[in-house]
């Protein structure tokens, strides 16, 4: 007979509200202090950081702020993250939990609480 106990866990555990570190998530209720830009490797990239403790389920090098180098998203980030300093406002990261950028983990998507 199967041992299900670590199924039950894992039920009880998505029940609660908890979410697995192995899932990309959202972060919310962030507040930004800072938006930078850099090359990486000739991809220009953005780095963002917070009042609140960076949520780093990839376990990445460096926990000081998210990154992203997606060249889809990454001039968007800048300039929404740019306005919500400038705007007092919130923002949501969804940050992967599989990957890191400039060893920091890696924006997939990003809004602003308007």
């Amino acid at each position: 007979m199967m041992n299900t106990l670590p199924a039950v866990a894992l039920l009880v555990l998505l029940s609660a509200g908890v979410q697995p570190a192995w899932c990309d998530q959202w972060v919310t209720a962030l507040t930004p202090t800072t938006v930078q830009t850099f090359n990486l490797s000739g991809v220009a990239g953005t780095y963002v950081t917070t009042t609140q403790a960076v949520v780093n389920p990839a376990n990445c090098a460096a926990a000081d702020g998210w990154v992203t180098v997606d060249p889809v998203i990454s001039k968007e980030v800048l300039a929404m993250a740019l306005s919500a300093v400038l705007a007092a406002h919130q923002i949501q990261i969804y940050v992967s939990s599989t990957q890191c950028a400039n060893n920091r983990p890696m924006i997939l998507d990003f809004t602003v609480n308007w």
